[in-house]
């Protein structure tokens, strides 16, 4: 995600993780979406009282412009 959006973040994979790890410790749920066996987008929110905050939605590059986030979206909308 930090490639694709061109950041500057100059945190090494080992950082990166236990950010993670933190983030689902705490407050934060993760939602994996399959297609085929395979994981092809994640989901990272948290739901404080009367929203949900949707920190992350990450497609896999060579699964992007095939509708995958758009069902996402619409799985976390009417499910989650």
């Amino acid at each position: 995600m930090i490639r694709d959006e061109g950041r500057r973040n100059r945190m090494t994979v080992p950082e990166l993780e236990q950010r993670m790890k933190s983030w689902l410790a705490s407050e934060y749920v993760a939602v994996l979406f399959e297609n085929g066996g395979e994981v092809v987008a994640y989901a990272l929110y948290r739901e404080p009282p009367e929203e949900i905050y949707l920190r992350q939605l990450f497609v896999v590059r060579n699964r992007r412009r095939k509708g995958i986030g758009k069902k996402a979206i619409k799985i976390l909308r009417s499910k989650i």
